[in-house]
């Protein structure tokens, strides 16, 4: 994952390399391509956190964790109930998902990504909502910094363990 995290920052620093050289090029194509990157970063963590979640359910298996358990354990708040590693698995399948939505309707199979996303300030009115949740969870200083994602996917999965085995 950290090789593909370094092959996307590359993909940031083409678009500032664009925005300084290309007249065209301006920030609404500059945010539509960074859309695209945080997208797949997004997807790939999702990854990261589905097998985080099956090995914690086979090494804790008496404790019976549910997996909406597993992602706000050990993760630092973005509001009141929702997790950075809840967030980062809502936006995935926001990416994933959204083009087969109709618009922000909400129906049975997106109910719950809408309302998670709406409680974190990310609806239909947003722009660039892969852009908007990526500026939630990390600093802005190093918004274009993928591995500040990894750092908070690693420090999750260390946490659930620590969790997992001392319960």
């Amino acid at each position: 994952m950290r090789d593909l995290f370094s092959s996307l920052n590359h993909g940031f620093k083409n678009i500032q390399e664009k925005l300084n050289d290309l007249e065209y090029f301006d920030g609404v194509f500059a945010q539509e391509q960074a859309e695209t990157i945080y997208g797949i970063a997004f997807v790939t963590a999702q990854t990261y956190i589905t097998g985080t979640v099956a090995d914690m359910s086979e090494i804790g298996s008496n404790l019976n964790l549910k997996k909406a358990e597993m992602l706000s354990i050990g993760s630092p708040k973005v509001d009141n109930e929702t997790s950075k590693i809840l967030l980062i698995n809502t936006i995935a399948n926001y990416y994933k998902h959204y083009d087969e939505w109709d618009g922000w309707k909400i129906e049975r199979h997106n109910k719950r990504t809408i309302e998670i996303l709406n409680k974190c300030g990310i609806s239909e009115k947003t722009q660039y909502p892969c852009h908007e949740a990526a500026r939630i969870i990390w600093p802005t200083e190093v918004l274009c910094e993928l591995n500040y994602l990894l750092k908070v996917l690693v420090e999750w999965r260390k946490d659930l363990l620590h969790h997992v085995k001392n319960t």
